[in-house]
């Protein structure tokens, strides 16, 4: 497995105390893991935990084929897409990283999250100030498509409420709210928070069009 942006905004440790740190996880599940990132104090501290990392803009091809890695069963990019100033390069890019028949996991918010349509209703855009697209299930099977992946099947996401982390008037408020929401979207999962999409690497290769 190629993990891609695996230090996680700086997020590292904080999410390794509370054992949320993704890379972690599928650490325990793969045979050989290997990540990706740009944040190289994030990518030192992954090798001094005992992690194979690397720094590189997976946006540039030329970089990755520097790494000279070996293609991977599975490559995954989670929540990173979306922060990406040209999300076909990108794509288009992580050919090489998957063996032929491979799979790439792309996980991103949902441009048609509840969340999204309820928040300008209180004069709000709720996105992360770091975010330069939004991607719906067609615009998001659409891109992988033209960059030559294969079938891309897309399905929803929805993180479970933290209630134990709420503080205050305000922040139980918001507790709950995410509940009302998440019962919601159970009912119509069109208005999930997140996106994931697995693609196969085709054995033909193709361009980004």
């Amino acid at each position: 497995v190629i993990h891609l942006g695996f230090v996680d905004e700086h997020q590292l440790e904080a999410k390794r105390e509370r054992g949320r740190w993704l890379h972690e996880r599928l650490g325990e599940v793969a045979s050989h893991l290997i990540g990706i990132d740009l944040d190289a104090m994030g990518v030192e501290r992954a090798r001094e935990l005992g992690y194979e990392a690397y720094v590189a803009d997976a946006q540039d091809e030329a970089q990755l084929q520097q790494l000279a890695l070996l293609p991977a069963e599975v490559v995954v990019a989670g929540e990173v897409i979306e922060h990406l100033e040209s999300p076909g390069r990108f794509l288009a890019a992580l050919r090489q990283l998957v063996e032929p028949g491979g799979l790439l996991v792309v996980t991103t918010p949902n441009a048609s999250a509840l969340t999204n349509a309820l928040a300008p209703l209180l004069g709000l855009e709720l996105v992360h100030p770091d975010h330069m697209a939004a991607f719906s299930p067609h615009t998001l099977a659409a891109i992988l498509e033209r960059c030559g992946w294969s079938k891309p099947e897309v399905c929803f996401y929805q993180p479970r409420p933290r209630p134990d982390l709420a503080h205050g008037v305000v922040g139980r408020a918001l507790a709950f709210a995410r509940l009302v929401v998440s019962g919601i979207v159970r009912l119509v999962p069109g208005w999930s928070d997140g996106l994931i999409a697995v693609a196969r690497r085709p054995e033909t290769r193709a361009g980004c069009y």
